[in-house]
């Protein structure tokens, strides 16, 4: 009997399972424009963010200042960052992208924020109009 009413769960699970496979939704496609803006106190020179293998050089960002658009391929809501912020070298290290989608075609802002007492870089991102 138990073996029985074991089949039978199996047979219900595995069913079950068949019928509802997750697949993500595609990723809208790119290019992403992305621009960011120097939110802290402080100026950021030498601002470069890397995209995947792509590596783009945002140069110097005044407190409060916005750089121009760059087009990149591929981009989520954060990225590696890289600046000399308060006179020393500051990054941001994404662990990974587990569960992130790629933000696609459109404009963003990353607004990077810097904490002084840590000595940490923040990114938050916006879609712009």
């Amino acid at each position: 009997m138990f073996r029985r009413v074991a089949i039978a769960i199996a047979a219900m699970v595995t069913a079950a399972c068949a019928g509802s496979r997750f697949e993500p939704p595609p990723d809208p496609p790119g290019p992403s424009l992305i621009r960011l803006h120097n939110a802290s106190r402080y100026p950021m020179e030498q601002l470069r963010a890397r995209f995947f293998s792509e590596m783009v050089d945002y140069g110097r960002l005044e407190p409060g200042q916005m750089s121009p658009y760059q087009s990149v391929e591929r981009a989520y809501r954060y990225a590696y960052l890289e600046a000399i912020v308060n006179g020393e070298r500051r990054s941001l290290h994404p662990i990974d992208f587990l569960g992130e989608r790629l933000l696609g075609r459109g404009r963003f802002t990353y607004r990077l924020s810097f904490d002084s007492e840590s000595g940490r870089l923040a990114i938050e991102t916006d879609r712009d109009p």
